[in-house]
């Protein structure tokens, strides 16, 4: 547990299978009374009560984690050292986690803020639905007004394992709608696990969904109910019972230690701000158009070729 006071933690859920054993593990850190829950959808309002906690706390710093990250042990002292390192008007600072759907380490879901800003980033939050990525709108606002962000090759934990299938689907659409130029490598690569892991043949049916629409989405998790069900009883399968956490645990530390990337030297980038937009390549709308027009099976087809063909026609059912 860090001997650091200075800190509060604040957990937003949106109802993760996780939530518990996010809270579980974050105990192990950080004092139990010095961690927050925040459950309010759409994401917009979690982040709103997020930086009022941490605003009007008399913590220097407020460590924000997602109820679907699981972290490593002794992560948050190590990533507040690099928060303390940080010249005095930085906004916050982010580590790494591996993630299932992408199946590399990035950073996500955790951030460590000055709390001293947050009065600010409330201010510069956008309006629901007005962003697909609001925190990172903040946070470019914040760098344009000469508050930047740090990315750290910290190494935190993981991020979407043990999820229910409807939150996986839910993701994996939103994923599709913000992360298209990645759509052939996560599809290629679940399509091959799903094999052995159900929560792969959620994310291919889920991300090729979201790359298919074209209506606006907004990171909300009452959103896609109806869909997600609908796709989880189309591949046959029905939601996962509740986690026991305390049982959970001891298989998940092994797992979490062996997630962690190769030792390497400390390093990091800095968001300054002006960012701009990416368009979506070619190739991701392709697929999009492929998918529209010809169904899962021919795009699956398409991403993977013959060889998982007998995936493929599971993936149909």
């Amino acid at each position: 547990m860090t001997p650091d006071s200075n800190l509060i933690v604040v957990i937003r859920s949106a109802g993760e299978r996780t939530t518990n054993l996010c809270h579980a593990l974050v105990a192990e850190q950080v004092h139990p009374s010095l961690i927050h829950i925040v459950s309010a959808t759409p994401f917009e309002a979690a982040l709103r009560q997020a930086y009022r906690l941490g605003a009007e706390s008399q913590a220097q710093w407020t460590f924000t984690l997602d109820a679907d990250v699981l972290l490593a042990p002794g992560a948050v002292g190590r990533l507040l050292a690099a928060a303390k390192a940080m010249p005095p008007h930085y906004a916050q600072i982010e580590g790494r986690i591996l993630d299932k759907t992408f199946g590399t380490h990035r950073h996500a879901g955790n951030r460590i803020y000055r709390s001293s800003i947050l009065h600010l980033a409330s201010r510069l939050l956008p309006a629901n639905g007005a962003e697909i990525r609001p925190e990172s709108a903040v946070l470019n606002r914040l760098a344009n007004q000469g508050h930047p962000s740090r990315w750290h090759s910290e190494f935190m934990g993981v991020h979407d394992y043990e999820q229910g299938f409807h939150d996986l689907y839910r993701k994996s659409y939103i994923h599709g709608r913000k992360h298209s130029s990645y759509a052939e490598s996560i599809l290629r690569r679940s399509l091959q696990l799903s094999a052995s892991d159900q929560d792969h043949a959620v994310i291919v049916r889920g991300f090729l969904d979201g790359l298919a629409a074209d209506r606006p989405v907004g990171i909300d998790a009452s959103l896609l109910q109806p869909e997600a069900a609908a796709a989880v009883l189309a591949l046959g399968l029905s939601e996962k019972p509740t986690l026991d956490h305390l049982s959970a645990l001891p298989n998940l530390r092994h797992f979490i230690q062996t997630a962690a990337p190769p030792p390497c030297i400390p390093h990091f980038h800095d968001n300054l701000g002006q960012a701009v937009p990416k368009r979506p390549p070619s190739r991701s709308r392709r697929l999009r158009e492929l998918y529209a027009q010809h169904g899962l099976f021919r795009t699956s087809l398409f991403v993977t070729g013959t060889a998982f063909l007998r995936v493929a026609h599971l993936l149909r059912r």
